[in-house]
């Protein structure tokens, strides 16, 4: 589940992860952790030699390697300044498997977009707030002031009304281009927000 924020006002806002959350179903996952987070990256080199002496043909190698920790701690609050953005991701919206939802299914035959001549078959299940199989918000805490004297609220609500499934052809990489480039990739409608 990603979001992005952006900063409208002509003055910087400030977002409280600690106050805000990711809830799936009603259950509560946090933006933020009060921890300190470790990355280990290693690399390493090395050669082989041939060497074809006078009395038989051998090699040699040899190698090294480097390592190197990043320590780092998210910080609890952010600034966002003027018109700018702040993209996050950091959940999945589910890990659960589509013929796992219960709800009837159509089928339908559709011409692929990546060869009009050909079909596939798309699978749709349909869903209602009442029996949607995920219902998530997104929570969050703003403030135009850094000692958060001005604390504001953002809740926003969404859940699962249609669900399409069909052959990977049918989104090839260059109707994915296509419909990027004519903005249809990702797009609002109503009080719905649709990825193609």
């Amino acid at each position: 589940m990603a979001f992005s924020i952006y900063n409208k006002l002509n003055k910087p806002i400030y977002i409280d992860w600690k106050k805000s959350n990711y809830i799936n179903n009603s259950n509560k996952f946090d933006y933020w952790a009060d921890e300190v987070q470790s990355n280990t990256t290693s690399r390493s080199k090395s050669r082989l030699y041939l060497y074809t002496g006078a009395f038989m043909p051998f090699s040699s190698s040899y190698g090294n390697s480097k390592s190197s920790t990043t320590t780092t701690k998210s910080e609890r609050v952010d600034f966002l300044p003027p018109k700018s953005f702040l993209h996050s991701s950091k959940y999945y919206i589910t890990s659960e498997d589509f013929d796992d939802w219960g709800s009837v299914y159509e089928k339908r035959e559709e011409a692929r977009h990546d060869n009009p001549k050909k079909k596939t078959t798309v699978i749709a299940k349909h869903f209602t707030y009442e029996n949607s199989p995920v219902i998530f918000r997104n929570f969050l805490t703003f403030s135009t002031k850094e000692d958060f004297s001005t604390e504001f609220y953002v809740d926003n609500e969404f859940y699962i009304e249609d669900i399409q499934e069909m052959d990977n052809r049918h989104f090839s990489i260059d109707t994915l281009i296509n419909m990027v480039n004519r903005k249809k990739f990702f797009y609002k409608k109503g009080t719905s927000f649709y990825v193609n």
